[in-house]
């Protein structure tokens, strides 16, 4: 389990690609769990917290994206569906709320 913490926050009005831009820019990990980090590639969670959100959630891969932006758009469904989890081993799965 992981906590993502927003340190500047932004209003949900704002462009959707602007609002992804800025959670990569001020997100970070806030809280984890061993298992969590170890789902990252670290041994503990004290080496994940703190670690910005580019690190849980890549943008280099484009589906990432995909998912950050979809998840934007339709905030109501996806805080009330499921997320996807994606770790440094590229394996992603479907966590469900």
């Amino acid at each position: 389990m992981a906590r993502i913490g927003l340190q500047v926050p932004i209003c949900l009005d704002t462009d959707p690609d602007e609002q992804v831009e800025h959670y990569y820019r001020y997100e970070c990990v806030a809280d984890c769990n061993d298992q969590a980090a170890r789902l990252f590639g670290l041994p503990r969670a004290e080496a994940m917290i703190g670690a910005r959100f580019e690190t849980v959630s890549p943008r280099s891969n484009p589906e990432t994206l995909e998912v950050e932006r979809g998840a934007v758009e339709e905030r109501p469904e996806w805080l009330d569906g499921a997320a996807e989890v994606y770790s440094r081993a590229s394996v992603a799965g479907t966590v469900p709320a």
